[in-house]
């Protein structure tokens, strides 16, 4: 069954909790978590997350696009976070990273860059729940779904069976794309945010993507 996780951020950042309800009925929420030495951005950190796990028992899928990640394993994952997702390419040793997570009783992922070869996680597919493959360069929403990202949900299908997830440049097109190469779960944002039904636009994005299937 394909999953959309409905990226927060490309919501009204002023009613985070009433855009929560709204999306209610998706497999869960994403959370974008920047430093701005990662990617040229700033978000939120776990004080958002907890504030928001009050309000909803949505699945958190916590994204963390920060330089050493490892700091901040135990924060988020006490804060609320379902699975915390880290990037192979930051500053951090990604094994033992991946080990803090798992040891935290969450689910643990991976990220990768559009530029990055999928053949660099291979030595973790053992540790984790998810590989998300990036669709744009992280940072910022509203960029152009880059096509190689279809090419490396081949790649990995042929490696595991990991959980393939993707983000960036997700529409009702490109969803159907990725979902025909074997992708499981979706992350959109400005696909689902930038309707005045935001609820519609959840069930019409989602049922667009599983016709690629």
């Amino acid at each position: 069954m394909v999953q959309v996780y409905p990226s927060i951020l490309a919501g009204n950042l002023g009613a985070l909790c009433s855009e929560i309800e709204k999306v209610e009925s998706a497999s869960g929420i994403h959370l974008d978590v920047m430093d701005g030495h990662f990617v040229p951005n700033i978000s939120f950190g776990p004080q958002t997350v907890e504030s928001l796990r009050k309000h909803t028992d949505l699945y958190f899928d916590t994204h963390l696009m920060i330089e050493r990640p490892r700091r901040y394993v135990e924060a988020f994952a006490q804060a609320g976070a379902d699975r915390l997702t880290v990037h192979i390419e930051g500053s951090h040793k990604v094994g033992a990273t991946l080990e803090d997570i798992n040891g935290y009783g969450i689910d643990a992922g991976v990220a990768i860059n559009p530029t990055t070869p999928i053949d660099e996680v291979s030595n973790y597919l053992d540790s984790i729940d998810t590989l998300l493959i990036m669709g744009v360069e992280p940072g910022f929403s509203g960029q152009k779904f880059q096509p190689q990202t279809v090419e490396k949900i081949n790649r990995v299908n042929s490696l595991t069976d990991v959980e393939i997830e993707i983000d960036g440049g997700i529409n009702q097109e490109t969803g159907q794309r990725c979902a025909a190469a074997g992708a499981d779960s979706f992350v959109a944002g400005s696909a689902i945010f930038s309707y005045p039904d935001t609820r519609q636009a959840l069930i019409r994005l989602k049922k667009r993507i599983e016709r690629g299937t």
